[in-house]
């Protein structure tokens, strides 16, 4: 599993370390997003902060968990008034 290109190639795989270069305010539908440049390669990848796994080690992982746990549960109800 991982994040393919437009070719089918793997970019990065589930356990691949990647920088994070830049942070982009996605909306209420988007949240946080992250941008991440690629050294092996020219593409950029622009991945929502809800979905990354964060070395237990960061400075600032409590509070990016609390965010994921926060945005996870949102997104949840959302789709289940919708479904409503």
């Amino acid at each position: 599993m991982g994040i393919p290109n437009t070719d089918g190639e793997r970019l990065v795989r589930n356990k691949t370390r990647i920088e994070i270069c830049d942070l982009v305010d996605g909306g209420y539908g988007g949240g946080v997003v992250c941008v991440a440049e690629l050294p092996h390669c020219r593409d950029v990848l622009a991945l929502s902060i809800t979905h990354l796994r964060f070395d237990l080690g960061h400075p600032l992982y409590r509070e990016i968990r609390a965010y994921q746990i926060h945005r996870i549960k949102e997104t949840a109800a959302v789709r289940l008034r919708e479904r409503a």
